[in-house]
């Protein structure tokens, strides 16, 4: 499954921001984002990504920010909301790219950066190395699953 996605305004013959979603494996959904992440493009990709994210409830959701040039507090709103539902889910949650100036400055002067599972490259994300959990299969939950969980 590949997708794409465009957002925002056209500059010149570039859009301002857009998303590719990939699934490299069917537990695992990588979303890279390029350009900018402000009030005009977060709330037009709110809704995709919720679109993609609400049909695959992959194990790992892995956000590729590398391209991303500008990271406003609209997108840092989003990445909570992100986080906030994976974990919800029983899902993990992956930034990569977050070293990178325009996404690493707003992450950490909010103080909002400790809150995420980083790493420096996309395979990093993908292999799972670090010290995170991680799902190696897909799960299918119905509500009589998520239920008998929570009183474990």
């Amino acid at each position: 499954m590949t997708a794409s996605f465009t957002f925002g305004r056209v500059c010149g013959d570039a859009p301002v921001a857009s998303a590719r979603f990939d699934a490299p494996a069917h537990w695992i959904l990588v979303v890279r984002i390029t350009g900018e992440l402000d009030t005009v493009t977060v709330p037009q990709l709110r809704p995709v990504l919720n679109e993609h994210l609400g049909w695959s409830r992959p194990c790992r959701l892995v956000l590729d920010l590398t391209g991303v040039t500008l990271l406003t507090s609209a997108a840092l709103t989003l990445l909570l909301e992100l986080q906030h539902s994976t974990r919800h889910h029983d899902e993990h949650l992956i930034l990569v790219g977050a070293g990178h100036r325009a996404v690493h400055r707003p992450l950490r002067l909010t103080g909002l950066l400790p809150l995420f599972d980083t790493r420096p490259t996309l395979d990093q994300a993908l292999t799972g190395s670090g010290t995170s959990p991680f799902c190696p299969w897909p799960r299918i939950r119905t509500p009589a699953t998520r239920q008998d969980e929570h009183h474990r």
